[in-house]
């Protein structure tokens, strides 16, 4: 009984006092990104067009390798992360296929008409999700014309011979009017 009239007494006397401070309004925090071009390594189209993989063609830059399971089948590593944890992108969009679960299949690539091929070393979970842990690279395969030729017709024919390697060829037709058509059958 003695504790429950003494509980009583403090309960009340809490529920008296008040804090009596001013209240203090910070400034506000502004936060900027960092440049992440640092990040970014554009590889040489000499290199794109003598590569048999994706992971051949990007291999020279510094933190990328590619992995090895032999001559036609070799993917990004992007400081040491492979397999999901890279995103491969064409064009901007993502090729989600087998190649990600296991190595021994070809990621899509074409490396006769193919402009650009561009590697990001950072991490771009916010963008791309969960598949570009490690970074990305993105292939501008050159299908989607992001600006006007400066010729009206160009016909590009390639026809790449390999002994002991892959053969390849194709025609890339570009007809344009100079100012705001073009069609690349």
């Amino acid at each position: 009984m003695k504790y429950s009239t003494l509980m009583t007494l403090i309960l009340l006397a809490m529920q008296q006092a008040q804090a009596e401070e001013p209240i203090t309004i910070l400034e506000p925090l502004i936060f900027q990104g960092d440049d992440t071009d640092k990040n970014l390594n554009i590889a040489p189209k000499e290199r794109i067009e003598t590569a048999n993989t994706l992971g051949d063609a990007v291999k020279h830059m510094s933190g990328v390798q590619s992995s090895a399971f032999g001559p036609n089948s070799g993917a990004p590593v992007i400081r040491s992360l492979s397999g999901n944890r890279v995103g491969i992108l064409e064009n901007g969009q993502a090729i989600n296929g087998m190649n990600a679960i296991s190595g021994d299949i070809n990621i899509p690539f074409d490396p006769l008409f193919t402009k650009s091929v561009t590697v990001h070393k950072g991490t771009n979970t916010v963008r791309y999700g969960g598949q570009a842990i490690g970074g990305y690279v993105d292939i501008d395969s050159g299908i989607i014309s992001k600006t006007l030729e400066e010729k009206s017709a160009n016909v590009d024919v390639v026809y790449k011979k390999g002994f002991n390697d892959f053969s390849g060829h194709g025609i890339r037709i570009n007809v344009n009017n100079q100012e705001n058509l073009v069609i690349l059958p």
